[in-house]
Formats: structure tokens, sequence, C-alpha cells
């Protein structure tokens, strides 16, 4: 085989950006999207291991849409699919996974979260998911005698970022010139760039690091700044209505990610400025916006 790494969610936000970092460094990987293999069909993983035969697997692929992060069945499924990939991995000889967990895992009682002492207390579904399959991948890691990497990722944004999410939706309404109704915004939370993410887990990957790994700046920027943020860019911060929402009783303050683990292990990781983190996420989006236009004034083939 001419990679020795796998990368699962290709498509997706994350592992796009762990594609791109893993290539710059010099070790292109079989990137794997739903249409190179679904995941959730039974055979689907066995079948893709034996095709790709990798040393390294970077997990990235789960079903991230609000109706599915909340959805027993769905998180379920995506535990026991993620499995049978890694049980196949570990069978056919996979030396060393990175598999993308969440800091939903932990217990959100504010302030900074810290792997190994803040205690893992998942409040959604999603987290609970992602905390059973650590637990199970550990356990199986064990026994097959290959290395696993669990970088739990706090908030991102950029490029392939799922419509829905706080990002994509103050983004289009400001590009269709509609009002953007918010919280007050004061919420503090751990935001990295996607990019910064991808240079993360590439290099989490190449190194063979073991255990869980937060991973996150370690400082934290207010909701308000970001939604601030992207409406300057934009040239319309008046389209923001601030307070129209309200901010949910049970809703942490301030969230944050103890950054010291990872700073150790990628000491050349640094994270991405928020305004040149903005400028290249709104490109990004504007580029989309112009292609889908183009194909929509586009003349059509008589058969298709």
């Amino acid at each position: 085989m001419e990679h020795a790494i796998l990368v699962t969610g290709c498509s997706g936000m994350i592992g796009a950006a762990a594609v791109d970092a893993l290539a710059a460094r010099g070790a292109p990987a079989w990137a794997c999207g739903r249409d190179d293999a679904d995941l959730l069909r039974p055979g689907a993983a066995v079948d893709l291991i034996r095709r790709t035969r990798p040393e390294t697997l970077v997990h990235c692929a789960w079903d991230m849409r609000a109706e599915a992060i909340t959805d027993e069945a769905t998180q379920g499924a995506w535990v026991e699919a993620s499995l049978d990939l890694l049980d196949a991995f570990g069978r056919a000889g996979g030396r060393h996974a990175v598999v993308i967990g969440t800091c939903a895992e932990y217990a959100w009682n504010g302030g900074c979260l810290v792997e190994d002492k803040t205690p893992l207390q998942p409040r959604t579904v999603y987290g609970r998911a992602k905390q059973s399959l650590r637990e199970r991948a550990t356990e199986l890691a064990t026994a097959q005698g290959w290395t696993l990497a669990w970088p739990r990722v706090f908030w991102v944004y950029g490029p392939r970022e799922r419509p829905g999410r706080l990002v994509p939706s103050v983004v289009a309404a400001l590009l269709a010139g509609a009002q953007v109704p918010c919280t007050h915004g004061r919420q503090e939370r751990d935001y990295l760039y996607s990019g910064d993410v991808g240079h993360a887990v590439a290099a989490l990957a190449l190194q063979g690091y073991e255990g869980p790994v937060n991973v996150a700046s370690g400082n934290p920027v207010a909701v308000r700044d970001i939604v601030r943020a992207f409406a300057t860019e934009l040239g319309r911060p008046d389209l923001i209505n601030w307070g129209a929402l309200p901010v949910r009783p049970d809703e942490p303050a301030r969230l944050m990610g103890d950054a010291r683990r990872l700073t150790k292990a990628v000491p050349d990781w640094s994270p991405m400025p928020l305004s040149e983190g903005v400028r290249q996420t709104v490109a990004w989006w504007r580029r989309c916006r112009i292609a889908r236009d183009t194909k929509r004034v586009s003349p059509q083939h008589p058969n298709q």
C-alpha cells in the first residue's frame, strides 16, 4: 500500500484538516470519507482495513448532525462501528490509533478542565458515547497490543463546519443580510481554528503519542468576541442582536482546557490568532457561496 496512515471522516472539519497537516509533514494519508466506506454498514470496517492495511489509524468519522448527537441509538451505533474498525485494525497488525474524543466527556462545572484530574462525568448523549468508546477502545488496545491516543477536542471553528452550529449559522445569516439573534455572549469557551486541531492530531499520530490529551488553547474567548469578529470581517456588526436569546440556566460561564500536556508533546504547536482564523474561515464560506451560485446558474446537460 502507498500510505501507512488511514484517516476516516476526511470530508469533515477535523478529518480534512488532519489529512492536510499530515501531507504538510511529508506523511500523506489514505483519506476515507463516507463515499469510500460507510462504517455503519456491516463488514465495511473489515473491508476498509483489508484494502488499506494501515500501520496508523486516525479515526475522525462520526455523525455530528444536531439531531444525531442527542440520539442514543445513533451515538451507540457509532460506538459499535468504531470498535469494529479498531478491532479490524488491531487484527491486521495496526500499531497506533488516534481516536477523536471530546471535552464533553468531562464534568462541566466550570473553569479549567485537566486530563486525569477533572472528573469524567459527561452530561450529554454524545459525551457519554465518546467516554464509552474510550474505555472499550483502551481495553481493546491492551488486548491486541497497539497504542491509543485520545485527543479531547474543545470548541472548533473553520472550513467544513457543519451547518447549524454557531459559526456557520452566524456566517450564513450575515452573508444573507439577516439579523442574528444571540445570547448576551459573555460565556467563555476554548475555541481553536480547525487547522490547528489538524496539526495537533497529525503530530500525535506521527509520534505515537499514547493516552488522553486536551486539544485546546488554554485561553478561552467570549462567545461575543467570536461572533463580533465574524460580523466585523463581513462588515455587518449591525445585524447582531445581543440578548435576543436566553442563556441556559445550567450553562457554565467559563470552560477551558489545560493545554500543557499538548504543548509539551507537540512543542512546535501554536494556535492561530482569532483574526486570521476568522479571515480564512470567511474566505472559505465565500468561495462556497460563489461555487454554489455558479452551479445554480450554469447550463445543465439534458440528461442530468
